[in-house]
């Protein structure tokens, strides 16, 4: 099996494609290959084993079903989303293909036939733009991830995405939100800022899970790395910090500092306090981990998109 995203004219759509002719035996017949992770397994290799498609059965392959990022079961009228940019790369766990629709909320498919199980209401995702498109309709609540997290003990098993500007928690096997999980249900990602400018938060990428913790990168919703005539770069930004959740009850656990605060490690590279000011050194990209060790391994861009005197130093944790 194989699951892509593909561009049809203006709609964007999740394909899975199956060999249509005999497949050849091996491990994909073993029913026990699964996707959980945005790279494949925590590490994010990347890989899977399954080899009933080969080079000399691709061109067996056929479209076995279809399914729109914003599936009719979803859809809120007429003037449902259709995303500009659909980078999504969905989970498949126990026959179940999870999705970040167009609304940015989640979905569950059946992986054999691509009907919607599912679905979070877009309804109940907190606004990040509350703006009004031009064609009137309702505001956008959000814009699809990259992906999405799966967690289970065992006993209860988890999707978790970001919707917004909210962290949620829905059961994998009903997509039923947890009461007990942050407030009513979801995580405010825009609150917990030491330095907060407004805007709400926004991520596109999905949490990493380590030891049932939840790690998500991303930046207050005001920060921006678009400058022109009329928006200049600025030397006061807010700082992307990195922080951890109880996957269970959604409570905030730790922050980590990518642009240190005053004493702690790392903050003598900022040279004359612009450690008190300067912001960025964001994650934006897909993070990994290592539950043996503990780890969580961040891809931690510049804190200098752009100018950098007003920034002396050499700036720990960032380029």
């Amino acid at each position: 099996m194989i699951d892509r995203t593909s561009r049809i004219g203006s709609r964007v759509l999740l394909v899975v494609a199956l060999a249509a002719s005999t497949l050849m035996p091996g491990r994909a017949a073993d029913g026990d290959i699964e996707w959980r992770y945005y790279g494949g397994d925590q590490g994010a290799k990347k890989y899977s084993p399954l080899d009933q498609i080969n080079k000399d059965t691709v061109k067996n392959l056929r479209i076995a079903w279809r399914q729109s990022a914003t599936p009719l079961e979803v859809r809120q009228g007429p003037n449902a989303p259709v995303p500009y940019f659909y980078a999504h790369t969905p989970l498949m766990v126990g026959g179940l293909v999870y999705m970040s629709t167009g609304y940015g909320t989640v979905a569950a498919l059946d992986a054999t036939t691509g009907k919607v199980v599912w679905f979070d209401p877009p309804g109940r995702v907190r606004e990040q733009s509350p703006t009004v498109p031009r064609d009137g309709a309702p505001p956008v609540r959000g814009t699809p991830t990259r992906s999405l997290a799966y967690w289970t003990d065992g006993k209860d098993a988890r999707v978790i995405g970001i919707t917004g500007q909210s962290l949620v928690a829905l059961n994998a096997r009903t997509g039923k939100r947890y009461p007990d999980f942050g407030d009513a249900g979801e995580v405010d990602l825009s609150s917990g800022y030491e330095r907060y400018t407004g805007g709400g938060y926004k991520w596109r990428s999905q949490p990493v899970i380590v030891r049932d913790v939840m790690v998500v990168g991303g930046l207050p919703g005001a920060a921006n790395d678009i400058i022109s005539e009329k928006q200049l770069a600025r030397a006061e930004t807010p700082p992307g910090d990195i922080r951890g959740y109880d996957v269970r009850t959604g409570k905030l656990l730790w922050t980590f500092h990518t642009v240190p605060r005053a004493a702690e490690f790392g903050s003598n590279t900022w040279l004359k306090e612009s450690y008190a000011y300067s912001g960025n050194a964001g994650v934006w990209g897909m993070m990994s981990g290592d539950d043996e060790l503990g780890y969580v391994y961040l891809p931690i861009e510049s804190a200098l998109d752009y100018y950098g005197g007003t920034h002396p130093g050499e700036y720990s944790f960032s380029g």
